[in-house]
C-alpha cells in the first residue's frame, strides 16, 4: 500500500476543504440558510420581501413609493419574487429570467383567483372563465412592475439572482383593451362584468392570503 500517496491525498483533501470554506463561507451556503439569516427588504418604510442577510441589492425602485403606500393602505397590491441560479457572467440575463418567472406566478395567481370567484362556483361556466383568464394573462405585464433585484451566493455552485415584482390589478384592469374584451365576453355569456370584476378582486385577496 502506497502510504505516501494516501498521506498526500489526505493533505490535498484538507486543503481543498479549507479553500472552499475560505471562498464560500458557511453563512452563504444553502444548507445553513434559515429564517435567522434573513432580513426585510424595504422601499423607504414599506417592507416588500424577506431576503438573505448576505444578499446584495443591485436595484431598488424608489419611484413607486407613493403607489406602494396607497396599495398597502387599500390592500390591493400583490408582491411576488422568484430566483434563478447562475453565474455573474450572465447576470442581466438571469435577472430577466427571474422577472419572467414572477410574471408566470402572477398569471397562475390570476387564474386561481378567477376560478375562486362566487360566480364561477355557482355557474361552473368553464368556457367563460377560460376566455376571461386568457385576457388577464395577456394583461399581466401591464400590471406588473419590478420593485427590486438582488443576488446572493447560494452554494459553491454559484449565485441566485432574484427579482421582486409588484402586481397592481387596478393598473391592469383599467387598460381600455382589457375592459373592452371583458365586457364583450361577459355580454356574450349574459354576465354582469362589473359584478365579476368586484368578485375577482375579493377572490384575489383570499387567494393571495392562503
Amino acid at each position: 500500500m502506497d502510504w505516501q500517496a494516501i498521506f498526500w491525498g489526505f493533505i490535498g483533501g484538507v486543503l481543498a476543504a479549507f479553500l472552499v470554506l475560505f471562498f464560500f463561507p458557511s453563512d452563504y451556503c444553502l444548507h445553513n440558510y434559515n429564517i435567522s439569516s434573513t432580513t426585510i427588504l424595504k422601499i423607504e418604510d414599506i417592507p416588500i420581501a424577506s431576503i438573505p442577510k448576505a444578499a446584495v441589492v443591485v436595484y431598488k425602485n424608489s419611484s413607486v413609493i407613493d403607489k406602494l403606500q396607497y396599495l398597502q393602505k387599500t390592500k390591493s397590491g400583490y408582491i411576488f419574487q422568484s430566483c434563478v441560479r447562475g453565474s455573474e457572467i450572465a447576470e442581466e440575463e438571469h435577472f430577466k429570467e427571474a422577472y419572467e418567472k414572477t410574471l408566470l406566478e402572477v398569471s397562475m395567481f390570476l387564474n386561481s383567483s378567477v376560478k375562486s370567484t362566487t360566480l364561477y362556483q355557482k355557474t361552473q361556466n368553464k368556457e367563460f372563465f377560460n376566455k376571461v383568464s386568457e385576457v388577464f394573462s395577456y394583461s399581466v405585464t401591464s400590471g406588473s412592475q419590478i420593485l427590486a433585484k438582488y443576488k446572493y451566493i447560494d452554494s459553491v455552485l454559484g449565485y441566485d439572482f432574484c427579482v421582486v415584482t409588484l402586481y397592481d390589478p387596478q393598473e391592469a384592469f383599467k387598460a381600455h383593451e382589457v375592459q373592452e374584451k371583458i365586457k364583450a365576453i361577459s355580454q356574450r355569456y349574459g354576465i354582469d362584468w362589473k359584478e365579476f370584476i368586484k368578485e375577482l378582486q375579493d377572490a384575489m385577496k383570499n387567494t393571495y392570503n392562503r
